[in-house]
């Protein structure tokens, strides 16, 4: 049965009311101060959890004094969706997290979906992280609703696509066995839904497991330089305290001995990293072959050395197939630097890089050396992809590529790639190429990922 409900404007300048047909209470005003441009960016929801039926449309109510500005993200979008006007799309009984930013504020609030009067649905997370190195296990949460309300002697029963990578028992109980994933489907009363059981290699909780990971992550690759080594993170890692340690020869530098593993950011981020005058070259990782990282925000990384590579010391497609090519997605480095040379990836084998930002700045202001954007030197191997990769430097003039060259006749389109010292020249290429839901983005400010 679909569900409509009208969109209420009770303000005279913003969308400021909710307008669930079944929650009247949650109408509200939005306020603005006029000097709303001098303070720090706020923002607040009027409340912290809400009630809407499957199908409804609500006008999120929330106060911020940088209005036009606020971006809006649903945590699982199966639920639900948000406009960037703040409008709610629920879609699906369950729950999902809504989150508001604008600038460095951040507001969540809890949506609850349940079904239309009349309606019977089974609610549960719509994907599930296992892992095989510890081997815990995974209990699924599912809720039987009617009418929008539990029923608490509800019976499920459970069936997996695919034995081979996770077993579940009648409690619904998902026990990993291999990395892959496979899909869990939930039954009762007659209906059904399909969950995601994610398995992977590892689970990442510190940093001492991250630098693990680095270490006996590197040459996991089969001789097509495919990765067979999974990771994800499992939360922020704050390495404040901790020495970041990649892959380090006998002189004690992160070097560029192959990097071949799959680590999924699931948007956390990673924070205050600093590398030692002694480690020369310096990189995120080391030489990265056939290697996937992705949706994860690099945070307050330090650059001492001269030769100071950014995400890889070297991304390679040259050793690996067209498929497996190294690849980043959805990332974020923000730097501090002493001597930037060799930008995101000293030597760029035409890896493909996605959706990726850099703010680069430095402790004085300005830059020892001209900054290459990309790389020192960039090749084209089979047509490396650059696709929506922003550099914005406020310290000092930014060169794209510091040498090019012809491989097989082509030469890297760089067409996609943005390099400028201007924040606002770099907000607009966030704007018009960047997704929403998972960028920060404003027409003044760098554009940054939106972390969990």
């Amino acid at each position: 049965m679909k569900k409509g409900s009208a969109l209420l404007l009770i303000s005279t300048l913003f969308l400021v009311a909710s307008c669930n047909h079944n929650d009247p209470s949650l109408e509200s005003h939005q306020n603005t101060t006029p000097s709303s441009r001098v303070e720090a960016a706020k923002v607040t929801f009027a409340k912290t959890e809400i009630t809407v039926e499957e199908e409804s449309q609500t006008l999120l109510a929330f106060e911020t004094n940088r209005p036009g500005l606020v971006t809006f993200t649903s945590s699982d979008e199966s639920v639900a969706v948000v406009s960037k006007e703040g409008v709610v799309l629920a879609k699906k009984a369950g729950d999902t997290t809504i989150k508001a930013s604008v600038e460095e504020a951040n507001a969540t609030l809890t949506l609850h979906v349940i079904p239309a009067k009349g309606e019977t649905a089974i609610v549960a997370p719509s994907i599930l992280y296992l892992d095989t190195k510890s081997k815990q296990p995974v209990s699924i949460d599912a809720k039987l609703l009617q009418d929008g309300k539990e029923n608490p002697s509800a019976i499920f029963t459970y069936e997996v696509a695919d034995d081979t990578v996770a077993s579940v028992d009648t409690n619904g109980v998902i026990t990993p066995i291999k990395s892959g994933n496979t899909i869990i489907t939930i039954r009762s009363d007659n209906i059904s839904i399909d969950i995601l059981a994610d398995v992977y290699d590892e689970a990442i909780h510190t940093p001492k497991e991250f630098t693990t990971f680095l270490t006996t992550g590197q040459a996991k690759y089969d001789a097509k330089g495919a990765p067979n080594y999974r990771a994800y993170l499992a939360n922020d890692l704050d390495f404040k305290d901790t020495v970041y340690e990649g892959y380090n020869t006998a002189d004690d530098r992160v070097d560029a001995t192959a990097f071949s593993a799959e680590l999924n950011g699931r948007f956390h981020a990673i924070r205050n990293i600093t590398f030692t005058q002694n480690e020369n070259p310096q990189s995120l990782f080391g030489q990265c072959v056939g290697s996937k990282v992705y949706d994860l925000a690099f945070l307050n990384v330090t650059y001492t050395s001269e030769k100071a590579g950014g995400l890889a010391w070297k991304a390679a497609k040259k050793w690996a197939t067209v498929s497996t090519a190294a690849s980043f997605e959805n990332i974020y480095l923000e730097a501090n630097i002493e001597n930037q040379w060799g930008g995101l990836i000293p030597t760029f084998y035409g890896n493909d890089m996605t959706n990726v930002v850099a703010k680069l700045s430095s402790k004085d202001g300005v830059s020892y050396d001209t900054i290459r954007g990309l790389a020192t030197n960039a090749y084209n191997w089979d047509q490396g992809i650059l696709q929506n990769v922003i550099v914005y430097s406020s310290c000092g003039a930014i060169t794209p590529i510091g040498h090019s060259e012809y491989i097989n006749g082509r030469e890297l389109d760089v067409s996609s790639l943005h390099c400028t010292e201007s924040v606002t020249e770099a907000a607009y290429w966030g704007i018009t190429s960047l997704d929403a839901s998972r960028w920060n983005l404003s027409p003044t400010a760098c554009p940054s990922l939106i972390t969990e």
